[in-house]
This record gives C-alpha cells, sequence and structure tokens, in this order.
C-alpha cells in the first residue's frame, strides 16, 4: 500500500459502531461455520484500536460496538437496519453485499439512506486496495453520512475486510471525529 497513515485525531475519541454483515446464506444459516466477517470486521476494529492505543496510550481510541445484526440481501432490511441504527451508532460498518451478483444491493441500499455520499473515500480505498488485490476494484461499496453516523460498505470476505480497514480506519476516525463536533 502507497498511501501514508495520517494520526489519529487530536485528544483521543470514543464512538459507538454496529457491525452488519448482509448475506443470505449467513441469514439463513447455510454456512456450517456461522458468519464469519462480521467478527472478523470486529476484530480488526479492536486490533486496530490496540495499535493506536499501544503509540497514544491506553484509552486513546475507545470503541463499543454497540449494534450486531445479519440480514438478507433485500433492500428493505438493509435500509431499515442501517436507519434505525443511526440513533445509536456513530459508524455503522457493513460487510458484503457488494459485488455484482444481482441480489448485491448494500450499496444500493445504503444510498437510499444517506443524505451525503463520501465517494472520494471509497474510491481512494480501492485503488490502494487494488495494489494488493487486483478483485477489490469488482466491489461497490459506498460510504456516506446519515444524520451523524457515518455508514460504510466493506466488502464480505474477512479477508476484504481487513485489508480495507486497514487503509480506511485512521479516515474514518477523522470522519466521525467531525461528524461528533
Amino acid at each position: 500500500m502507497s498511501a501514508q497513515i495520517p494520526p489519529p485525531p487530536q485528544g483521543g475519541m470514543s464512538f459507538t459502531v454496529g457491525v452488519l454483515t448482509v448475506s443470505d446464506r449467513a441469514f439463513s444459516g447455510a454456512y456450517i461455520s456461522g458468519d464469519l466477517s462480521g467478527p472478523a470486521l470486529e476484530k480488526t476494529l479492536k486490533l486496530k484500536a490496540e495499535q493506536i492505543n499501544s503509540k497514544y496510550g491506553n484509552g486513546f481510541i475507545k470503541i463499543e460496538v454497540t449494534n450486531r445484526g445479519v440480514v438478507p440481501d433485500e433492500m428493505e432490511e438493509i435500509s431499515s437496519t442501517l436507519k434505525s441504527w443511526t440513533s445509536t451508532c456513530d459508524l455503522i460498518l457493513t460487510t458484503g453485499g457488494t459485488g455484482f451478483a444481482p441480489r448485491d444491493v448494500t450499496p444500493e441500499a445504503t444510498q437510499s439512506i444517506i443524505s451525503r455520499e463520501c465517494s472520494g473515500l471509497m474510491s481512494w480505498a480501492y485503488a490502494e486496495c487494488s495494489v494488493v488485490q487486483p478483485l477489490s476494484s469488482l466491489s461497490r461499496g459506498t460510504a456516506g453520512i446519515c444524520d451523524k453516523t457515518m455508514v460504510v460498505n466493506l466488502p464480505g470476505s474477512p479477508k476484504g475486510v481487513g485489508q480495507m480497514l486497514d487503509i480506511l480506519f485512521p479516515l474514518l476516525l477523522h470522519a466521525v471525529k467531525d461528524l461528533q463536533d
């Protein structure tokens, strides 16, 4: 990756997160192992916060996952869940439903609830990820703001989630802090 990582916002911060897995198969229980992407996303978030806290002091970044869920690839279920979570989350991260399959509608559901799109953020992130994984350019994830909540679509694979958060996490801290101020 070629990007220079920005430092975290001055003074540290505390924020709440929702983790939403969008997958027909995970929702129906078709996976023997269950949902892997949602837990991978949470694990990566905690790791990123720990890395910053080890450098800037314990508690500099405090993250609380307040909402977790798995929904099928249905526009109405995705958008209604996202909208309802905006009252309790500073940041909502989705995983899944960003590909080219006909039922991959997470970006469209997200766009239906956001008031301002952050297309540059996702374009840059996909360009950075494509250096490591060229197929990342096939993801259609979007990001935007709904009320005072940042909503970001991530890929459906645990590995893809980790790659995207490596790039996005430092920037998301600044976006969330700006929305909190």
